[in-house]
């Protein structure tokens, strides 16, 4: 039952289709105001340098220059810039602190929540989290590892929790200091687990990545729906948000297909075509009469989507139409 559940996950993704915006025009003179900072060269659209004429780059991507180290100022944290991939529209910083071989915390808490928050900034990145912890004596986690350099004689033993901002287990010996959130970027979804502080250290120092989106961002002030995709290329499709109905039929899809995948019997998609188009109840527990028939309907809907023969499946109007007409039909 794990394809009909996949199938109606593909048409939860159908329904959000809209047609995919286009990059706004870059005018040829943005691309001229090229600068540098120290290792980084070619500084160019959308990033800018602080000093620069206004009309180069865009504001809102703005950098600095500090000895030689090109600066982000994000979150309220300070970031010294590692590289910027033009191609795949990502930058990669690292804290300021945790920059150089030295026994720091971050200058600010960084979660992947801070970073899904800003709109300069809503592509797709692979970063992992790391917690800091103070605790009384030592604990038995295997992802967490013991900071020598801030642990002391007096029993405050600091440690590094890889993948975890808090330890279970340990609430009552353990406390989190305010700058107590890291992100380390996952180049490699097969690379071992760190074993040891020195994996964490080199892997905050390699810092993690940010991906900017002008065109998400431009998306979302519009009052619109930014969904971003990664595949050879970024991309991005900016649509009508959800309203309320919206909602509740991509609730009820969900709900329909865990049920159905969840029953004790083995459906086959013909078997629950058949069930439906009988009038048979489905196993939903303890739902109201219109919450029934409601799943029902979306159930027959994400079935006619994903036929077979796809000259029979419906137009996309189509769907929205039986989307918008009450549930007794």
């Amino acid at each position: 039952m794990r394809s009909f559940l996949l199938l109606l996950s593909t048409f939860l993704a159908f329904l959000s289709f809209s047609e995919l915006s286009q990059a706004r025009d870059i005018q040829p003179w943005l691309l001229s105001c090229t600068s540098s900072c120290g290792d980084i060269q070619n500084i160019s659209y959308p990033f800018r340098l602080s000093g620069q004429p206004l009309s180069c780059g865009d504001p809102d991507y703005t950098l600095s220059c500090d000895n030689k180290k090109l600066i982000l100022e994000f979150d309220a944290g300070k970031y010294y810039v590692k590289s910027i991939n033009y191609d795949t529209k990502r930058i990669r910083v690292v804290d300021a602190n945790l920059a150089n071989e030295t026994c720091s915390l971050p200058t600010q808490p960084i979660h992947d929540y801070n970073v899904m928050g800003d709109l300069r900034y809503k592509g797709i990145v692979y970063n992992e989290g790391i917690g800091f912890v103070n605790c009384s004596r030592p604990i038995n986690d295997t992802s967490s590892f013991r900071i020598p350099c801030m642990s002391t004689q007096n029993g405050s033993i600091f440690y590094a929790a890889y993948k975890s901002e808090i330890v279970y287990g340990t609430e009552q010996f353990c406390s989190y200091p305010p700058l107590s959130a890291a992100l380390v970027a996952r180049d490699d979804y097969n690379a071992k687990s760190p074993s040891s502080f020195g994996d964490i250290e080199r892997l905050l120092q390699g810092g993690f990545d940010l991906s900017c989106s002008i065109e998400c961002r431009d998306c979302i002030r519009s009052g619109r729906e930014c969904w971003v995709y990664d595949d050879t290329k970024p991309y991005h499709v900016c649509r009508k948000p959800f309203n309320e109905r919206d909602y509740v039929i991509k609730v009820y899809l969900v709900l329909g297909a865990i049920v159905i995948s969840g029953s004790s019997n083995s459906y086959s998609l013909s078997r629950i075509y058949e069930r439906l188009s009988k009038g048979e109840e489905l196993d939903l527990g303890n739902v109201a009469e219109t919450e029934a028939i409601i799943a029902r309907k979306l159930c027959m809907i994400g079935l006619w989507c994903i036929q077979v023969n796809i000259s029979e499946r419906p137009s996309m109007s189509k769907v929205v139409e039986m989307l918008e007409h009450g549930t007794e039909e």
